[in-house]
């Protein structure tokens, strides 16, 4: 009996010694987890100025205007009330309306003789996120029908439909974890991939690279864009890689309260000047830290 008490005492005695190694490297092992696993990024909301165009105008090359756009918002923020295109005489060429309702916007569009072109009906989520975009003629008929999918607030995917509603196309779109739209696939109906884009942004997330290609990987065009504090300030389109075929460059005056846009292209000649005037409204947005 006492060699079966001093059996069992130094069982115990070891099985206890094993339960405090084992917890031992349970610890361990959850240090090391711990340790290895990726720390969740940390985001912060800062506040910034967005710029709201509300005077745009075309010139030819010349210097001389060929049309010029105004635009009305509603006090304070960049929800637009109606727009107007004039010619280089002020005579009205078209105007549009919009109409604000829960959750909806509607933008409707004029000829010179108020006569309605066309309307476009916007409809958003409980976010704010664009869900549908319907084009209807003058009597109100579909001329088309987009939809919007999402991930949080940023969008993943986008379905275009014709008149009588059959899908046409759709695109998807990936991001990086800083929230860029990195790649866009475009495909058809029956879901083959026809063209994808490839984006490239700079530590502002602002895009610096566009690159164009088809479903077989030949790379068609791209773009390369200049920033300078966060304002676009040149953009070069390709054919291909190394084709120029346009260029646009950008200049402000000192509060970036006006901008002038010169469109040239190859060799040079200017075609095409757009200057705008932008008002500037507070808005928030989340972003890593």
């Amino acid at each position: 009996m006492k060699y079966f008490i001093l059996l069992f005492l130094i069982m115990f005695a070891l099985t206890g010694c094993a339960t405090d190694v084992n917890t031992a490297a349970e610890k361990t092992d959850q240090l090391a987890a711990a340790a290895a696993a990726p720390e969740k990024p940390a985001y912060k909301v800062v506040k910034y100025k967005e710029p709201v165009v509300f005077r745009e105008i075309r010139k030819y090359h010349t210097g001389e205007i060929d049309i010029y756009k105004t635009f009305e918002y509603e006090k304070g923020t960049d929800n637009l009330i109606s727009a107007a295109t004039f010619d280089s005489a002020e005579e009205i060429l078209d105007y549009l309306k919009t109409e604000y309702n829960e959750g909806s916007v509607k933008y409707s569009y004029f000829s010179k003789n108020n006569e309605l072109i066309k309307t476009k009906n916007i409809i958003k989520d409980s976010s704010g996120n664009i869900i549908e975009i319907t084009m209807s003629d003058s009597s109100g008929k579909q001329i088309s029908r987009s939809e919007y999918e999402y991930n949080g607030s940023l969008k993943t995917k986008w379905s275009i439909y014709n008149s009588s509603d059959a899908l046409l196309a759709y695109n998807t779109y990936s991001y990086d974890k800083n929230g860029n739209n990195t790649e866009i696939k475009s495909f058809s109906p029956a879901g083959a991939l026809e063209e994808y884009f490839i984006n490239e942004f700079d530590d502002s997330g602002n895009i610096i690279s566009v690159k164009h290609y088809s479903s077989d990987e030949k790379l068609l065009d791209s773009s390369k864009h200049v920033f300078e504090n966060g304002w676009i300030k040149e953009e070069t389109f390709y054919k291909g890689e190394k084709t120029l075929q346009r260029k646009k460059i950008y200049t402000y005056n000192d509060n970036f309260s006006f901008q002038s846009c010169n469109i040239s292209i190859a060799g040079g000649q200017t075609i095409e000047i757009i200057e705008k005037e932008f008002f500037f409204i507070e808005k928030e947005k989340t972003i890593m830290q």
